[in-house]
């Protein structure tokens, strides 16, 4: 009896905790926890923002007053245009990482299982548990490059040559207009063969 009473002692533990480490389990604490910690940062990073704001200010006024000064060291303007760049850099960086904070929160609320936003190791707070921060990524994740789309120009002449209305004059003479401007290396401009360089100039 006391091995069946000890066995359903560990069961009915091993619902709510990890054993060995005390970490709650149960989806709804965890939720809980995770919506508690998101807040915090939340107002941290919002703090965070102000701060570093103020400073910028004082910054941009500092550099105007030196710039517009007749005997001005240029190393020391130099300095505090970099000082400048930097806050600027860290302010989009608070920025970033509050609207992944509060997009976690909603995803939170709505019970959709949100991915946990990465935070780097310098901004993180030494009064939050390290278990609460995400590890997965490493670095703050860049805006997405756009690639220049490829030239998709002759495949779009031949689709639009193929969806011509044949009963229509006016644009079977605008398709023979455009094969014949795009023989000579021309534009089509008002019914007329036209250079180019013209139609870009005009902004055509």
């Amino acid at each position: 009896m006391c091995i069946e009473s000890l066995e359903n002692v560990l069961n009915i533990e091993s619902k709510f905790h990890k054993i060995g480490n005390g970490i709650a389990h149960d989806p709804s604490n965890s939720t809980k926890e995770r919506l508690k910690w998101a807040n915090f940062e939340v107002r941290r990073f919002t703090y965070k923002l102000g701060t570093v704001n103020k400073q910028l200010r004082k910054a941009k006024a500092k550099w105007n007053m030196m710039y517009n000064s007749f005997s001005v060291d240029k190393t020391v303007l130099l300095e505090v245009s970099k000082n400048k760049r930097d806050l600027c850099k860290k302010l989009e960086i608070f920025r970033r990482l509050r609207r992944n904070l509060l997009r976690y929160i909603k995803g939170l609320k709505c019970e959709s299982d949100p991915k946990i936003p990465f935070i780097p190791p310098k901004y993180r707070s030494a009064k939050v548990p390290a278990y609460l921060y995400s590890e997965g990524v490493v670095g703050i994740p860049k805006k997405a490059y756009r690639k220049k789309p490829k030239d998709t120009s002759t495949v779009k002449s031949i689709e639009k040559a193929n969806t011509i209305d044949k009963n229509d004059p006016k644009s079977i003479e605008k398709e023979v207009m455009r094969i014949i401007a795009d023989a000579k290396g021309q534009a089509v401009y008002k019914n007329k063969l036209v250079d180019k360089s013209i139609v870009k100039y005009r902004g055509l």
